[in-house]
């Protein structure tokens, strides 16, 4: 009897090893008390890169050869609308404002979105004085000779074919003014009016193909001496010289836009940033390379990924007055530099901050003790929040849900 007692208590007791193989499995839950706080700004430095500006190819385009005859904007220095960036096999290429560049030659009587930004842009240079309808008529041949005037270039020929078709037209007309003059000498012939009038019908119909000849001849516009530039011009970073035989190889390339940084914030970080506020930069690795930068954008919140494997959160961007000392694609610390008072709210620790695609939010321990005896969480444990001011590692939040007392999971599940 007592062999068979000692074995029954012996199955009811676990060894520390036993205790221990079994707590190794478990994914034990820890909580943290919402409590009431004050904290200043943070402070704590994020990374970023830098984008000195928009890079461009200007490759060549036309009949081969393609040779690069001059040079008249060299590298570094600004090109603007309306100027000419070098000329290729003796015909220019001018920079123009627009928001795509053209994709093909632009000719009388066309019609569409490449016709209304191009006048919209001979327009900004005060060329164009007609309606922006995207029709390809006179008044944009007129500003398209214009352009070419300012930029010291001659403007572009019709085809052989346009002015074949005038000198045929106006030849045309010449023979029926002719026959409408004999016509009307013959009056007293039987037949005389009807001559006549067969005679004007057909001067009117020469003197109608002529006017089409002659719109269809008007100034053209070729792709391939457009270049696109934003309106605040574009910095030449580098140009072929002159005798280039171009060919797979770019005429330039050119960088417009103002230098800017993009720096990934968490939820706990965004808050320190402000749309207008002044932040410090320097560069990583060179501590005597810092520069004054404007919050100019906060991005919606994203959730990683991606090939470089970027963390969730929100893409700030700075815009940078001064780029002396860096390179694109530099990194670069970004440190708020706000004098922001203090804030005073309900307080969970940064850790125990979530994030989805569309907001902030804590996960409230349903037992509310931390002891791991409590029921499960479940959705009604979820609660959104504001997240107000970060710092040593504590967050304030405003939340209609959450009240001083209450835990939050830190970290684990039940």
């Amino acid at each position: 009897m007592a062999l068979v007692v000692a074995f029954l208590v012996g199955t009811q007791v676990r060894s520390p090893w036993e205790s221990a193989i079994a707590n190794s499995h478990a994914d034990p839950l820890v909580t943290a008390e919402v409590t009431t706080r004050s904290l200043g700004p943070r402070t704590t430095p994020v990374t970023g890169r830098v984008r000195l500006g928009t890079d461009q190819t200007v490759l060549a385009m036309g009949t081969d050869p393609q040779v690069v005859t001059g040079v008249q904007h060299g590298a570094g220095e600004l090109l603007m609308p309306g100027q000419v960036l070098a000329t290729v096999s003796g015909r220019p290429v001018i920079a123009l404002d627009l928001p795509f560049p053209l994709y093909r030659d632009v000719l009388p009587g066309d019609e569409g979105d490449d016709v209304r930004v191009l006048q919209q842009a001979l327009a900004a240079l005060g060329f164009y004085t007609g309606t922006v309808d995207g029709r390809y008529g006179e008044g944009t041949a007129r500003a398209i000779e214009a352009l070419y005037a300012g930029a010291g270039a001659s403007a572009p020929s019709p085809s052989a074919e346009a002015d074949a078709l005038v000198a045929a037209a106006e030849d045309a007309v010449a023979e029926a003014l002719a026959a409408e003059s004999t016509s009307s000498s013959d009056t007293g012939a039987p037949d005389g009016p009807t001559a006549a009038a067969v005679s004007a019908r057909a001067v009117a119909d020469a003197r109608t193909d002529l006017t089409e000849a002659r719109f269809a001849a008007l100034t053209p516009l070729p792709m391939s001496e457009v270049t696109r530039v934003g309106a605040e011009g574009a910095t030449v970073l580098t140009v072929a010289g002159v005798g280039t035989v171009l060919g797979e190889d770019p005429l330039a390339t050119l960088r417009s836009g103002s230098p800017s940084v993009t720096a990934r914030v968490d939820a706990a970080q965004v808050t320190a940033f402000e749309i207008g506020s002044t932040v410090q930069t320097t560069k990583v690795g060179d501590p005597g390379v810092a520069h004054e930068a404007t919050v100019v954008a906060i991005g919606e919140f994203d959730t990683g990924g991606g090939d470089e494997g970027a963390l969730p959160g929100r893409d700030i961007t700075l815009s940078l007055d001064d780029a002396t000392g860096l390179e694109d694609g530099s990194d670069i610390l970004v440190t708020a530099t706000g004098t922001a008072p203090a804030v005073e709210g309900l307080s969970v620790p940064v850790v125990a901050l979530r994030e989805d695609a569309g907001s902030t939010f804590v996960l409230r321990d349903a037992g509310g003790d931390g002891s791991g005896n409590s029921s499960a969480i479940g959705p009604e444990d979820r609660v959104d929040v504001d997240v107000l001011a970060t710092n040593d590692g504590y967050a304030i939040v405003d939340a209609a849900d959450l009240r001083e007392g209450d835990r939050v999971v830190v970290s684990g599940s039940r």
